[in-house]
Parts: C-alpha cells; structure tokens; sequence
C-alpha cells in the first residue's frame, strides 16, 4: 500500500488550505513563506507576522514538519538577514539560496543549519540551473538540500536532493492539458479534472528517489526517505485530488 503523498502550503494560501483541510488524505506537510506568490505579485510578507505564525502552527499542528524562511529574491542579504532573525526568534526555518547570490551567503547556511533550499528556474537556461546545482553541491555536500519549484525526474536522478517540491502536479494538467503519466498533452484541461493519477505518478518518482538516494542518506544518519512534496494551493483540482486518494 502507498503512503500518503507528503504537501507543502504557502503561508499565501494558508486559509483556503485551513478551509478545504478536513478530508484531504497527506502524510504531513512544510510550510513556505510565500514570499515568491508575493514578489510575483508585487506584495510583501511581513516578517513578524510570520513568525507569530509558524510559532503557533509549530505549537498546534504534529503534522507540519518543516518550515521554510522567509526569502528575499534578489536580495542574498536580505534572506539571510531573515533567517538569522527567525532563528533568534525559535522557528528552524530552512533558508533559500537563489540562482545569483554570493556563494558566501551559502557557506553561512551551511555552517548555520541542517538543511538549505536551492532555488532557480526563473527564466535562465536549464544548464544554468544545472551549473548552478553543480556549484551548490560542490560547496555543500554532504548537507541536506531541497529543490525549489523544479521536480525533474532526470535532474533528482542525478543530484542527491533530500526533498523537493512542484505544483506543476496540478497545473500541468488543468492549465495544459499535460500529464506526467502518460508523457504527453491531451485537449482536455479545466477545473472538473480528476488529476489522482498525477498524484500517483509523484508518489512512484518518491519511491525511486529512495530507493536510489535513500541508502546514501542512511550512512549521513537522515534515515531513508525522500520527499517529493506536492505544492497544494487553493485550486479546487488539487484538494478533490488530495480528498480522494486513496
């Protein structure tokens, strides 16, 4: 029998996941800032508020095992600045290290936390991504990191990441009609889809990336498990998906 898919929410969309969560079927869930939902829109996170937040969370709520910083894109200084505030504060909030910033910042991640998110794929090649990967684990390895936004099967493959996350799950087959496990596009597409076989298909790729990186997380002490988180938001497709696995 499968286990249960593992979710990550935004701060973002925290209310709608609060409203829809009795009935969805998940393992446990992290918490992300939403601080990319906010640059993409124009807005800001208010640091504070979002400590009070995950404070009360991280209390309350067993199921959330991971909470992630609040970032700053485009601003290394800013995000680490950010971090050391909210571990001053109590909350273990992994860090996030974009494509771009000074590979110093990183070396403080390291020595300061158990595990840091890599971030990229905002519009660069897909061999700067790949470049910039290579320069992270270069600098990091061992240490636990955590792809931002980018679920390859090929690129988790080939690098050693402990957890990753995507919401391409539900909007790759609502949005354009593409569908991890067919490998390929159909005409369909809406909000009325029953996208469970994509949540299968997900769960398989977490199954293959333990078996293959799990051994090498064992020997760190990480125990076995990969996390391929499914990104779930306020789309209606996603949460009937995650009510109805089974």
């Amino acid at each position: 029998m499968k286990q249960l898919p593992a979710i990550l929410v935004s701060y973002a969309y925290y209310k709608p996941f609060a409203h829809n969560r009795q009935g969805m079927r998940f393992r446990n869930w992290s918490l992300d800032s939403g601080a990319y939902t906010a640059w993409n829109i124009g807005k800001e996170v208010d640091l504070d508020e979002y400590i009070s937040f995950c404070k009360r969370m991280a209390k309350s709520d067993p199921s959330l095992v991971e909470i992630i910083a609040l970032d700053v894109i485009g601003c290394a200084k800013g995000s680490l600045k950010n971090s050391l505030k909210m571990k001053s504060e109590g909350v273990d909030a992994m860090p996030v290290f974009h494509i771009g910033d000074d590979f110093g910042i990183l070396k403080e991640y390291m020595a300061g936390w158990d595990k840091v998110g890599l971030s990229c794929r905002f519009g660069e090649p897909v061999r700067e991504s790949l470049h910039f990967y290579d320069k992270c684990f270069a600098a990091g390895w061992p240490k636990k990191f955590h792809s931002f936004g980018w679920v390859s099967d090929k690129m988790l493959f080939d690098y050693p990441f402990h957890s990753s996350d995507a919401s391409s799950w539900s909007l790759q087959p609502t949005a354009y009609g593409a569908w991890k496990e067919f490998g390929t596009r159909f005409p369909l597409r809406g909000s009325n889809m029953n996208i469970l076989s994509n949540v299968h298909w997900f769960l398989d790729l977490e199954e293959r990336l333990t078996e293959k990186w799990g051994p090498l997380f064992e020997k760190q002490g990480w125990g076995r498990q990969v996390d391929v988180r499914l990104a779930s938001n306020s789309n209606p497709v996603a949460v009937k998906a995650l009510k109805g696995f089974r």
